[in-house]
């Protein structure tokens, strides 16, 4: 089912881009991320690797520096037909433990509308790296 209107049957989507979303009725995080996704869907494949870069950044604001605050570090790197967006704080890292919450899901489905790859990578001593690595995007002539 849907959250609003008739069932949707899966074959109905085929040859479709489809995230699904499963939310917990308790989950309060859940819940406030309702309206991200919502805005999300609002955007085109292209935004995708805008749409990923706030998910990191947001994720690196609200678990990686406290009070003390922190320093991000942000690279794209070009390198032929590969592409490469690394974003890593030096916060405290992320324990294996976590899975995948809200943001690595997002993060997750963006790189896949890149048709690329996520990686979170621990570095040493401290901190984490986001890396989203995708096709490069091919430079389109005006008028094409």
């Amino acid at each position: 089912p849907a959250l609003s209107g008739p069932p949707v049957a899966l074959e109905d989507l085929r040859g479709r881009r489809v995230l699904l979303y499963f939310l917990a009725p308790w989950c309060k995080v859940c819940d406030l991320s309702i309206s991200n996704l919502n805005w999300v869907r609002k955007f085109r494949d292209e935004e995708s690797i805008a749409l990923f870069a706030v998910e990191a950044i947001t994720n690196a604001q609200k678990h990686a520096f406290g009070p003390q605050g922190g320093t991000l570090e942000v690279g794209f790197h070009v390198r032929g037909e590969e592409a490469e967006l690394s974003i890593g704080d030096d916060g405290p890292g992320a324990a294996e433990s976590l899975g995948g919450g809200v943001g690595r899901t997002l993060m997750t489905a963006f790189a896949r509308q890149l048709r690329g790859k996520v990686t979170f990578e621990t570095r040493d001593p401290r901190g984490l790296t986001v890396r989203l690595v995708f096709p490069t995007p091919q430079v389109m002539a005006p008028g094409t």
